[in-house]
């Protein structure tokens, strides 16, 4: 019984809540250097502009090769205002191989 009445009061919650009706106007996907930016621009239930995005870098250290710091930047963008949150952590580097146009060349044939 009692599992019977949650059940009613949960539907009848769920449909008497108001929808909410945010349109999306744009998403951006950049890739920048060593990093991407997302970025979704939309309008919220009171047709106020808002902006949401995060930013995601990764920046060599300049003295170590084996390591390489990462950036994360969560950012929101209302009408009260604008609010950015910021992790910074150390990873491993990743070498990228680079091969000359010469070398591109001679194995393409």
């Amino acid at each position: 019984m009692f599992v019977k009445a949650f059940f009613l009061v949960v539907v009848v919650i769920i449909a008497l809540s108001p929808a909410t009706e945010s349109v999306v106007l744009r998403q951006y996907n950049v890739f920048v250097n060593r990093g991407l930016r997302e970025e979704t621009i939309s309008l919220d239930d009171d047709k106020d502009l808002v902006i949401k995005g995060n930013l995601i870098q990764v920046l060599p250290l300049p003295n170590n090769k084996d390591y390489a710091i990462k950036l994360e930047i969560d950012y929101d963008g209302t009408k009260n205002g604008y609010r950015a949150h910021y992790i910074l952590t150390r990873e491993e580097a990743v070498e990228v191989l680079r091969l000359s146009p010469s070398s591109l060349k001679s194995i393409s044939g």
